[in-house]
């Protein structure tokens, strides 16, 4: 049985806008597009083995990432500064008195869904990528930049733009950047914002909206790697199996998590897949679409969606959790939802398939520090280590 089977009957009723995701308004090995049984609700939590311990504060942070064979964390501040952070059995001690990085001046953060949203670092520790909303134009233009890490006393005059697009609207800006195995730069793109993709950038042939883009560490060649997607807030490869997992945000109906199967290491899963947005939301056709939602086969659907019912709207994705760190998440998948601030872990394989381990208010994004100790991060401000209670 697929894992889109063996899921069919655990979709959930759950969690109203998540501030920087963007809530309301084939390449794939043994990934079969068919839709998931009506939502039902997630298991109890197995145990109360698992605490959210906070270990520091940052003002509304979005986005963490670990500097290779180091303790060095780095978290981004949706209003444009990049703090560094020891990362220590205790917790996250902070370091300077300074930001490590303060971008502020070229952030656009007026509206909820811009700012500084995604950050991460290639595996030599050498350079630092950042994803921004920037200054100009009506809606600002999504930024990618990288940094030398190896510079002293970076500012913002060291960033080089490797990647631009000028946005149509101020919401559905995307944010995740994730560096593959093979050193190249992968970029979560929103569907440009407007109610249910009013000019179908989800569905452009060639385009840089509602999607996935793949990218050489210095900008060039930009491809689509997947499309379809709403807005992927956060997405994740997992390293030992390639598998790509994606938590689109939805829109009126359904959040959904994406798993597009790699090939093992040095892989990455999902090259040419087409998860059908604004044609479907999640595994149906939305609601405020008049056109023709195509069949199951022409899209790859979900392996787990939720309704709103139960004050969820707007998912966060995670990762496969693979360190020993928390025995009873290992091999599971972390995600949750802003509005409700529930947190869930789910494997395909499993007989509790999601269960929920806690709540974070204002949740914005999870991060992993070198060791793979795993942090929850909340609009609110503090920075939470997921810990054996």
């Amino acid at each position: 049985m697929s894992r889109i089977g063996r899921l069919r009957g655990w979709s959930i009723g759950v969690a109203a806008a998540l501030i920087v995701a963007g809530c309301g308004d084939n390449g794939l090995s043994g990934r079969s597009p068919r839709p998931t049984a009506a939502p039902t609700a997630p298991s109890e939590p197995a145990s109360t083995s698992v605490r959210f311990a906070e270990v520091a504060r940052a003002e509304e942070p979005t986005a963490l990432a670990a500097v290779a064979d180091s303790e060095q964390v780095l978290v981004a501040e949706r209003g444009g500064r990049i703090l560094e952070f020891e990362a220590t059995d205790d917790g996250l001690r902070a370091v300077g008195d300074e930001p490590f990085l303060d971008l502020t001046s070229d952030v656009l953060s007026d509206a909820p869904e811009q700012g500084l949203l995604g950050l991460a670092v290639d595996s030599s520790g050498r350079w630092l990528y950042v994803n921004y909303v920037a200054r100009g134009g009506d809606a600002g233009t999504t930024t990618i930049q990288r940094f030398r890490l190896d510079v002293a006393g970076l500012g913002p005059e060291d960033g080089e733009t490797i990647f631009s697009v000028r946005q149509p609207f101020s919401n559905h800006n995307g944010g995740s950047l994730v560096i593959g195995p093979d050193g190249a730069l992968f970029v979560g793109m929103g569907d440009g914002g407007g109610q249910g993709d009013p000019q179908d950038r989800a569905q452009e042939t060639n385009g840089s909206f509602g999607r996935i883009l793949r990218l050489d560490p210095d900008g060039s060649h930009p491809t689509t790697w997947v499309m379809g997607l709403r807005n992927p807030w956060r997405f994740s490869i997992d390293e030992p199996t390639g598998d790509l997992w994606i938590g689109d945000v939805g829109g009126s109906e359904r959040e959904e998590v994406d798993l597009l199967d790699g090939t093992g290491p040095g892989t990455v899963g999902g090259r040419g897949a087409n998860l059908g947005w604004s044609r479907r939301e999640g595994s149906i056709a939305p609601e405020d679409d008049d056109g023709d939602p195509g069949g199951p086969s022409d899209y790859v659907g979900p392996i787990y969606e939720y309704t709103h019912d139960n004050g969820g709207c707007s998912i966060v994705g995670g990762f496969r959790i693979r360190s020993g760190e928390v025995p009873e998440l290992t091999g599971r998948y972390v995600f949750g939802d802003y509005c409700s601030g529930d947190v869930w872990t789910l494997d395909p394989s499993a007989a509790n398939a999601v269960v929920a381990i806690g709540r974070v208010a204002a949740l914005s994004s999870f991060g992993l520090d070198t060791i793979g100790r795993t942090y929850a991060l909340s609009l609110d401000g503090p920075i939470y280590r997921i810990e054996r209670a």
